[in-house]
């Protein structure tokens, strides 16, 4: 029973696919890649020398890993007025919330790892982008459930003094975020473990802080699910997942017109304290950005 009313097991809210479009496109890009070694090789080698590079957080404040640590989360809200200026100087920059999200988690980022008294003048920052990969699908894929996502890695130089050219920034981190959808990027993330390292491997032990963050983002959430009947409305929605080997993971969407943000991170690479400090760096900027 919900709301004083019988669950009705006819009603269905999709069905599960076995992402069979994803596994044909891959082969394909792999049999293509294998005809050019050298440029699979190279795919190869920046891929491993982005994982094996020394991330931001871990360089700045330095923890021991903790074999019981716990994922824990921060969540912060914009208001609906907030939210709408947010969007509309998007679109008036030309740049979607993705891509200006991603820009602001970037240089919060480096305010943050500045407070702590890592001064640079740019900053690599090594993001996993969650790409969803029914966009890659043919016909109608809003019935299908399942998780279908990979988190093709992006890199990008921010400069330390970003704040008058944040939106030209932008527009450079949503440029390469569309050419890599365009060119099927998120399929090189699967590459390394095509080409030779087994499941068992990569997942043997606990790897350290493989990028900066990583970043999940499902957009308006009204426009996907009800969210108010008549005896019962959706308030807040929470997502989270297990930050096995990154620090921490930035999920955002639009649920009753306002901006909702979950910080997911690892207790033995983040404390709650600094957690949440990023959270109000992040907020602060979005704010900051918005009035420019």
């Amino acid at each position: 029973m919900i709301t004083g009313k019988p669950v009705d097991d006819k009603v269905q809210m999709g069905n599960v696919a076995s992402g069979e479009e994803t596994k044909v496109i891959l082969t394909a890009m792999v049999k293509r890649l294998r005809e050019d070694k050298d440029r699979l090789q190279s795919i190869i080698e920046d891929i491993n020398k982005s994982r094996k590079a020394e991330k931001l957080i871990p360089q700045t404040f330095p923890m021991p890993m903790d074999s019981n640590y716990r994922v824990e989360m921060v969540l912060q809200d914009l208001d609906k007025e907030t939210t709408q200026k947010f969007f509309k100087r998007c679109k008036q920059e030309g740049v979607t919330v993705n891509s200006a999200m991603t820009a602001v988690i970037n240089v919060s980022l480096v305010d943050f790892v500045r407070e702590g008294g890592l001064e640079q003048d740019t900053y690599t920052i090594h993001e996993l982008h969650g790409i969803n990969m029914r966009r890659y699908w043919s016909g109608n894929t809003n019935g299908t459930l399942g998780c279908h996502m990979l988190l093709p890695r992006v890199l990008f130089s921010t400069p330390a003094k970003w704040r008058e050219g944040f939106w030209e920034y932008t527009r450079t981190i949503h440029d390469t975020i569309v050419r890599g959808l365009e060119e099927k990027d998120a399929f090189l993330s699967l590459l390394e473990m095509v080409e030779g390292a087994s499941p068992e491997t990569i997942f043997e032990k606990r790897p350290y802080s493989e990028c900066d963050y990583a970043i999940g983002n499902i957009g308006n959430v009204d426009n996907r699910i009800t969210t108010k009947m008549q005896n019962v409305q959706l308030c807040h929605l929470v997502r989270s997942v297990s930050c096995w080997n990154d620090p921490m993971y930035s999920f955002f969407h639009t649920l009753n017109g306002c901006f909702a943000y979950s910080l997911v991170y690892c207790n033995d690479v983040l404390t709650r304290e600094m957690a949440s400090r990023f959270l109000d760096i992040t907020f602060d900027n979005i704010r900051a950005v918005t009035q420019q």
